[in-house]
């Protein structure tokens, strides 16, 4: 009878410690532009967001139109929600023995500024319904509208698949972007121009007053108007994690080329 009292003890420090690092605050917001909410993990209400609030795994956070926000982690990462967009940190763990940090953006327009993602086992991933993108010290803009998905990394590299095709990894690299066009398509990938990074970083700073966004149902590198605000978001969560499978030495996916060389002036 001892034994199973000890047993139980044990079972239930446990449980209490689990919930601890749970429920522990992972990160505030240190920057706010207009109407942010969040819904509190485990609850079915939002909440308006002020400057300095914490943020915990599980959150989900939303942006309203003219609205923007920044998530400053405690492992230093920041994160940086444009206007129209709703993601859920789905997991967030950051520590010796495990650095995971996944990202599930569900609508709109996110920019991650990753510092730390831990050792060779670490990794930082953003996941939309048809995408995942993971990266190793970068600064990365992700987008999902109107079904389609894409990446544009500034600095850094990474890699991106299809969700539902794990198989087909590719390797992505500063100074590029990739678009996943539907649930069945590969990612393609290409050069991105300067005037689109602008536009994104303008669109991702609580500070600036762009509201203009991205038309993905335009060609890439393309501009149109603002569509964000007809968007209506695809219900459910993003797939489960898949883990990548291991380039072989030797046959990792090639770079993607690099834009050609501007033609000189007649």
């Amino acid at each position: 009878m001892k034994k199973l009292s000890i047993v139980a003890w044990l079972i239930v420090s446990i449980l209490l410690v689990a919930m601890v690092a749970w429920a522990a605050p992972i990160g505030k917001i240190t920057g706010i532009t207009g109407n942010v909410d969040i819904m509190p993990a485990g609850d079915t209400q939002a909440r308006k967001l002020i400057t300095g609030d914490t943020v915990n795994t599980g959150d989900i956070i939303r942006t309203k139109g003219k609205s923007r926000v920044e998530v400053s982690f405690n492992d230093g990462n920041i994160l940086r929600l444009a206007e129209n967009t709703r993601l859920k940190i789905s997991d967030y763990m950051s520590g010796k023995d495990k650095n995971v940090s996944v990202i599930s953006l569900l609508r709109g327009k996110i920019q991650n500024t990753v510092k730390n993602i831990g050792g060779a086992g670490g990794r930082y991933e953003v996941h939309t319904p048809t995408s995942v993108c993971g990266v190793r010290g970068t600064i990365l803009f992700n987008y999902h509208l109107n079904g389609i998905s894409g990446a544009l990394f500034e600095k850094g590299e990474g890699y991106v698949y299809n969700s539902k095709m794990p198989q087909d990894i590719q390797r992505i690299t500063a100074g590029h972007a990739m678009i996943v066009s539907g649930e069945n398509q590969a990612p393609q990938l290409r050069a991105f121009t300067p005037g689109e990074l602008n536009t994104l970083k303008q669109e991702t700073n609580p500070s600036s007053g762009v509201f203009q966004s991205l038309d993905i149902n335009s060609q890439p590198g393309e501009r149109r108007g603002n569509t964000l605000e007809q968007y209506i978001p695809t219900p459910g969560e993003t797939k489960p994690y898949i883990p990548p499978p291991p380039l072989e030495h030797g046959h990792e996916p090639p770079v993607p080329p690099e834009p050609p060389p501007p033609r000189p002036e007649s």
